[in-house]
């Protein structure tokens, strides 16, 4: 059966330098900081950002185990990521995440695309996504 699918569009103001938001993207240790939605965490077991790269993370709160797994397709340092994304707990299905990182004088715009989520779900990829965002913020603030 064929599922609609949509694309979400998010832009989140980061006041840090590029160079340190892209880090936070990159670096495991950071990642597993600030990559999850409020009122969970996050167990990074692996996250080697580099083209032919991939990752393997899970998402934790105080009853289920969300576990998301990727490769790296594009890594350009200080400026873009794009890695497919995808969740052991559903049907296997592919989507793309493109992270586009652009230089403001007191911070960096992270502009986030995710391609090919189920049209239904979309709001709750975005309320995810901002709020693993703002995670990411609260690191420079």
């Amino acid at each position: 059966m064929n599922k609609d699918v949509d694309v979400l569009h998010v832009t989140k103001f980061i006041p840090a330098p590029q160079k340190n938001v892209f880090e936070a993207w990159t670096t495991p240790e950071l990642v597993e900081s600030w990559f999850f939605p409020d009122g969970m965490k996050s167990i990074l077991d692996y996250w080697d950002a580099k083209v032919g790269g991939s990752f393997r993370i899970s998402i934790i709160d105080d009853e289920d185990v969300y576990s998301s797994f990727g490769d790296f397709k594009e890594v350009e340092p200080f400026h873009k990521l794009v890695f497919s994304y995808g969740w052991e707990e559903e049907e296997s299905v592919e989507t793309l995440v493109t992270v586009e990182l652009r230089n403001r004088d007191d911070g960096t715009d992270v502009v986030l695309t995710h391609e090919g989520i189920d049209a239904d779900e979309i709001e709750a990829h975005k309320e995810g996504w901002l709020s693993a965002l703002a995670n990411l913020a609260k690191l420079y603030m």
